[in-house]
């Protein structure tokens, strides 16, 4: 198996990768039929579209499916040559580092005039070469259909999208996002049936035990992404969710894990807000 530190996109514990005589990398990753269908679906979509970014014209695609292998569920890709938009935005070169926030943009800008809401936009799962841009990851799903907007950002763009750039190069309205309907506020979730590890951890921290409204919930979820974004000081970026992924990383993923990655939020979180 070769190192896969370069993709944040890929969990290894169902991708590998191998070279082939010819020196082509090809990606194995388990999947479900509903990416494998997604990916074809957007294949189709793109059709050479092109994203203009200072001028240069980038060829916007998909990785190219080698063999999707229906009875054991895995899809054979290609490597996408290039660098993980991600590295980029968390580049110590100022200027590399704006070029990436502009890509990053650009692409959701792209995205959005075209009615292409991708569950998983996110910088790491996005890879850049000299006249290519590779997007990655539908198993979660896509719509090429109106969307609520509002929706879309709060559930699946917000956080990872604003986690590696600075709030004046924000793009999306916070408020506009966390604003809920009064149909929304209340409610009521079991916060045992909250899917996302992360962000329950947060809640219990909070003391909520068994049920939490909605307002509640993204209340608690601004939180974790005020605790998230990166921040200036001495003239140097720094990147709060690199250190609680190693947190969470360096722990093992249980239970207790999680509480304290909770916990790490809140203090994050009551730093910088003192700050």
């Amino acid at each position: 198996m070769e190192n896969l530190n370069n993709l944040f996109s890929f969990d290894p514990t169902k991708v590998w990768s191998f070279t082939t005589k010819e020196n082509i990398k090809i990606y194995n990753k388990i999947t479900n039929d509903y990416e494998y269908k997604n990916l074809l679906q957007v294949k189709k979509f793109l059709n050479d579209k092109k994203i203009n970014i200072f001028g240069k014209l980038y060829k916007i695609n998909v990785p190219e499916i080698l063999n999707w292998d229906s009875q054991n569920k895995i899809m054979s890709t290609i490597e996408c040559e290039g660098v993980n938009l991600e590295f980029i935005l968390r580049s110590k070169n100022e200027e590399y580092r704006k070029l990436g926030v502009k890509i990053l943009n650009r692409i959701l800008i792209f995205c959005l005039s075209n009615n292409f809401y991708w569950v998983d936009f996110a910088p790491r799962n996005i890879i850049i070469n000299n006249n290519e841009i590779f997007i990655m990851d539908f198993e979660k799903g896509i719509s090429f259909e109106d969307n609520n907007l509002k929706k879309y950002f709060r559930n699946h763009v917000y956080e990872e999208y604003s986690s590696f750039i600075l709030p004046e190069e924000n793009m999306i309205d916070e408020e506009f996002v966390f604003t809920l309907g009064k149909e929304e506020e209340n409610k009521i979730l079991k916060v045992n049936k909250i899917n996302a590890k992360r962000i329950q951890s947060v809640i219990k921290k909070l003391g909520y035990k068994d049920y939490i409204n909605l307002s509640e919930y993204y209340n608690a979820f601004k939180i974790l992404i005020f605790a998230e974004k990166p921040f200036l000081e001495n003239h140097k970026i720094y990147f709060p969710r690199i250190e609680l992924h190693n947190f969470l990383e360096r722990s093992e993923k249980n239970e207790k894990a999680y509480m304290k990655y909770g916990e790490k939020v809140l203090t994050l979180y009551n730093k910088k807000k003192r700050g």
